[in-house]
């Protein structure tokens, strides 16, 4: 299609896309990459090479389909309504930029016939602009392309069914397998960990009540989606709809009701754990003025 500095059409994107964007910087700050998803189940990324001059924007920026994860079917109706979360990295295969994103109608929480998924996209195009992004053919939900390390679950132990480094050069993902399972909230990275959330609707018959339904969350290893030290991955945050995982400060805000944790040397009843240390480390920028030297 057409395009301008400030319009770029695309044939294929004829979703709507109800999340805002990701954008990655550059070390100065500025914004050279966008990623989104829609409500057709693709994953778009949008190439902004940096650069100025009359009309560059117009002749340089592009749109291309990452991955193509939905499809119209009753299983299939995969929908992205929150934005993904992004961390650049590399692996025995080379640098990529990595794309986390959970699949979830919003619209129709209580609905139960769709399979989603939680996503690892593996972006191996790290330079914005690159014209081969726009020969090559978007991701797809295969096992060959996108290895189900679903049932991954005690890597640590050598046990379970786990891709190996070599074949996770695209990614992974990770089945919901709870009935009408739907990932409603932005993943959460954070020091070698990924934490995405779930919403799980009441089964059982209608009734005139409300149903609250329940929510879940999901902490794996980034690289390969196996557990984390523990050998756990699945959380139970208690009733209703839960928000993703929140950086507060030095600690993550954990949704609902939070992590189960034993209770002390004395016994008793677990308690329920709200935040959990952070093991990213965080810039924290200290401002100061030397009084002859600096004026106000």
């Amino acid at each position: 299609g057409t395009s301008s500095d400030t319009h770029y059409e695309h044939a294929e994107m004829v979703d709507s896309i109800p999340s805002t964007v990701t954008a990655v910087r550059s070390a100065a700050g500025v914004i050279h990459r966008l990623y989104v998803g829609d409500t057709g189940g693709a994953v778009w990324r949008v190439d902004l090479p940096q650069g100025s001059g009359p009309e560059y924007r117009k002749n340089n920026w592009f749109v291309t389909k990452l991955a193509e994860l939905g499809a119209d079917g009753l299983t299939t109706d995969r929908r992205f309504f929150h934005q993904p979360d992004i961390v650049q990295s590399f692996d025995s295969n080379g640098d990529f930029d990595g794309v986390l994103i959970s699949s979830g109608n919003r619209a129709l929480p209580l609905e139960t016939d769709v399979q989603n998924y939680h996503f690892y996209l593996k972006d191996r195009f790290t330079a914005s602009g690159d014209q081969a992004v726009k020969l090559r053919p978007p991701l797809v939900i295969d096992d060959a392309i996108l290895p189900d390390q679903t049932a991954c679950v005690r890597g640590d132990e050598g046990t379970g069914v786990c891709a190996s480094d070599l074949d996770l050069l695209n990614g992974w993902k990770i089945a919901m397998t709870r009935p009408g399972e739907k990932g409603l909230a932005t993943p959460l990275i954070d020091g070698g960990r990924v934490f995405f959330t779930s919403f799980v609707p009441a089964s059982g018959p209608a009734s005139c009540e409300p149903s609250e339904g329940e929510s879940f969350l999901t902490i794996v290893n980034l690289a390969d989606a196996t557990a984390i030290p523990n050998q756990l991955r699945i959380y139970d945050l208690g009733p209703g709809l839960s928000s993703g995982a929140t950086v507060v400060g030095d600690a993550i805000l954990i949704p609902g009701s939070g992590l189960p944790v034993e209770a002390g040397e004395s016994g008793g009843d677990p308690e329920m754990l709200k935040l959990v240390p952070s093991l990213s480390r965080r810039i924290i920028p200290i401002y100061w003025r030397e009084p002859g030297v600096d004026r106000l």
